[in-house]
């Protein structure tokens, strides 16, 4: 890590400890802090240990977050968030019987096929010849492609365009 940058596991805190204060202020202006003492009491070890995993699996999904935004662009990101999201409906609906209307079950489909044909678009992208080039090999490819050859060797480099 350079000096300034955050470790992966304090950026985990940052994360869900930002987003915890919302949610705390919610539960409290609902009145929900005088249901959990009653609510904890009715737990038995199988719902503990439900729970337990429950917050295991939030903190890995955190940092498998953190660590894919540092893996792929942005907008990649931002697809792969909305193709979970949209995974995570459908897997309510199909399992858990939540309901769905076909509007909403046509937007997730559409949303999801979205996801992997841009995942698609980026892998062939990806694996294209040019990908390994520099940039100004590139834009003497695409100009030549294009017909604007005819002045790449227009003599003196130097001379202003």
């Amino acid at each position: 890590n350079t000096r300034g940058e955050l470790k992966k596991p304090m950026m985990m805190m940052l994360n869900n400890g930002i987003g915890m204060l919302p949610t705390l202020l919610l539960a409290l202006c609902w009145g929900e802090q005088h249901k959990w003492a009653d609510a904890f009491s009715q737990m038995d070890k199988r719902d503990m240990t439900f729970l337990a995993i429950s917050c295991l699996n939030g903190l890995a999904i955190s940092y498998a977050g953190i660590r894919l935004q540092h893996m792929v662009a942005a907008t990649s990101f931002m697809v792969v968030t909305n193709v979970n999201k949209f995974a995570v409906i459908f897997f309510g609906i199909a399992t858990l019987g939540e309901s769905a209307s076909y509007a909403s079950l046509l937007g997730c489909s559409l949303a999801v096929v979205g996801g992997v044909m841009y995942a698609d678009a980026r892998k062939r992208a990806d694996e294209s010849p040019m990908r390994d080039m520099h940039d100004e090999e590139k834009s003497l490819v695409k100009r030549a492609a294009l017909g604007g050859d005819a002045d790449l060797d227009s003599g003196d480099e130097d001379e202003p365009e």
